[in-house]
């Protein structure tokens, strides 16, 4: 999908940061999350001075725009007009609509972001003439009133204006923004996306920015195909990025009030969680046959110079060695992007190519899909269904799980598999050998083993130095089970925000060692020792990473082969890594 970029100097170019941030408002629903990626990428190639929204609800849209403003930097204005009252299309809202949004904004945008709570024709008189710069219209869709908002509102528009438009694609239910839709493309410049009811991108200005207008010059079937997939891709990585970002804030929430109930009470015991009650397992049909595509092959270099040449087109004068050593002394240091597989998206795309996989751990967001995708949870379907209501998400994302094991042992798994996929998930695990080793046995005859894996140096880790493998060799000894109190105390008592951005930037908040929270996860180890607690294990980087597997290999622990261990792409905070099953080494692994 992403490996030749035709389109890349002129489209793309630099700004391909802006496209791997994650989703600020993906606990919404929303029709919009399809679109979040390219509307970060829009205000990173538009750098407009003043944004208005017509029609913003919950703000999942307007939050993208504003996420884009301030991890810029930039000295734009952002408005949102909206009654929040709800319409014949979306129905009427409830107050807390507003109350959350607007708690919201001020939160994070409000030293550039005001709300307007007035209708659209109220809001006109607020703004100059040729003022706005970009412009999003998402009102009532009939087409009367689409058009009205249109015809109104174009005055207002730079010569640097561009308008996009939310659902171009319904044409049912009395939308009529398809109709308008058509009548203005025949006018003007514009690019089109038919997924999450489709989006409109269109030039009202005489003067557009460059990249802009690059990317409503293409017509090509094929070329917009590959950027409307590429767009949709991202998109999706920045809502499970966001998704998982969030729980992981109300998760902490949840935490600390479990422990403040913990230190009140009053007779000096605690309740265990309810057990689980494990689903029947269903039988998986899905047997490889042991002929799998050479995924080793179709994966993109660690450093791809072809690619990291057309990503900096300053460099291009460069030789090959001479692009090598820049991006080891410069490139990595900056997390450029030097590889197209080294992000999410594209390594999904690839793992599709593969066989049957088995995903582990994908809750409410699943990161693949499809016939020949099988889950593996600790909790069955209707108990994840129950706790995504719980958390305010969206249940209709999760998968059948085919695979229930309340402690998370993989043994209980009777097929092999192409691949085993997991996101977020290994640093969970007490006893990484163990792990391994269990992957290894549900994987067919050279199958891999994909993994995505949070950078300890950009998530809310920062302050917890990367582990070592004589750390993975004390677990497995022990055997561990279970989390240690070192751990529980480290994710209770050490972490700080979890801003990719910020970290990127050098701002790592602040740590000190507080007493009250060491004593709240002494507590809280003490009460639930002999359960499980969902801390992390382990800080990796990737060259930890790398670095402790291959030794593991090497001393016959793991029957792993290092792939891919890509480096963590800028403003990001996790990075990819591919393991390959070593036919050489399919006996049993040595023990120590």
């Amino acid at each position: 999908m992403l490996n030749t970029f035709p389109w890349n100097d002129s489209i793309i170019g630099g700004r391909i940061e802006s496209l791997m941030w994650s989703s600020r408002r993906a606990n919404q629903p929303s029709a919009w999350h399809g679109h979040i990626s390219f509307v970060h990428w829009l205000v990173d190639a538009t750098r407009p001075n003043l944004i208005v929204e017509l029609g913003t609800e919950r703000g999942v849209s307007y939050a993208a725009m504003c996420h884009a403003v301030a991890a810029l930097g930039l000295a734009t204005r952002c408005y949102a007009v909206d009654t929040w009252e709800g319409d014949a299309h979306t129905g009427s809202y409830e107050s807390s609509v507003y109350d959350d949004l607007i708690a919201f904004n001020h939160t994070f945008y409000g030293g550039f972001s005001t709300l307007l709570r007035c209708t659209f024709d109220d809001a006109l008189p607020q703004f100059a003439p040729c003022s706005i710069d970009l412009l999003h219209i998402d009102g009532l869709h009939t087409y009367a009133a689409v058009k009205h908002d249109f015809d109104t509102w174009l005055p207002k528009m730079s010569d640097r204006g561009v308008i996009i438009l939310h659902d171009t694609a319904i044409r049912d239910r009395g939308f009529g923004v398809w109709q308008l839709w058509e009548e203005l493309s025949n006018r003007y410049p514009y690019f089109t996306f038919d997924h999450s009811a489709g989006l409109g991108v269109l030039i009202v200005g005489s003067a557009p920015p460059p990249p802009i207008e690059a990317l409503c010059r293409v017509k090509e079937a094929e070329a917009v195909s590959d950027l409307r997939d590429t767009f949709k891709a991202f998109s999706e990585f920045a809502y499970h990025n966001g998704l998982r970002d969030w729980e992981l804030r109300t998760l902490r929430q949840k935490n600390a009030e479990a422990q403040r109930g913990l230190r009140r009470s009053s007779d000096g015991t605690t309740l265990s969680p309810s057990p689980i009650e494990e689903r029947p397992m269903s039988s998986n049909e899905l047997i490889d046959t042991g002929n799998l595509p050479d995924l080793d092959l179709i994966l993109s270099p660690e450093l791809d110079i072809p690619f990291y040449k057309r990503m900096h087109p300053e460099l291009s004068l460069l030789t090959d060695q001479e692009l090598a050593a820049h991006y080891h002394e410069v490139g990595q240091p900056e997390g450029r992007w030097a590889s197209p597989d080294q992000i999410r998206p594209n390594l999904i795309s690839k793992i599709k190519k593969i066989g049957s996989t088995l995903e582990i751990g994908p809750f409410a967001y699943p990161s693949l899909s499809g016939p020949s995708v099988s889950y593996f949870d600790v909790l069955d379907q209707g108990r994840l269904k129950a706790r995504a209501r719980a958390l305010g998400m969206r249940e209709d994302l999760v998968p059948r799980i085919e695979f229930v094991s309340p402690d998370g042992d993989l043994s209980i798994v009777d097929t092999r598999f192409s691949v085993v996929f997991s996101s977020h998930v290994i640093e969970h695990q007490p006893d990484l050998i163990r792990h391994l080793e269990q992957v290894r046995n549900i994987l067919s005859t050279g199958g891999y083993y994909a993994l995505v894996i949070p950078d300890c140096r950009y998530c809310f880790d920062h302050f917890i130095s990367p582990s070592n493998v004589g750390e993975v060799l004390q677990a497995h000894e022990e055997p561990r089970r279970l989390h240690t109190l070192a751990s529980v105390i480290e994710h209770r008592a050490l972490l700080t925000h979890n801003d990719p951005v910020a970290h990127w930037r050098g701002d790592h908040g602040e740590v000190g060692l507080e007493p009250q929270k060491v004593r709240q996860a002494i507590e809280e180890w003490r009460a639930l020792r002999d359960e499980y607690i969902d801390v992390h294990a382990w800080q990796f980087t990737p060259s930890s990473f790398r670095e402790i597997v291959q030794c593991l290999r090497e001393i016959e622990l793991v029957s792993f082969a290092v792939v891919r261990v890509y480096e963590t792409p800028f403003n990001t905070q996790e990075f990819c890594a591919v393991l390959r099953l070593d036919a050489s080494q399919e006996g049993p692994v040595a023990n120590f």
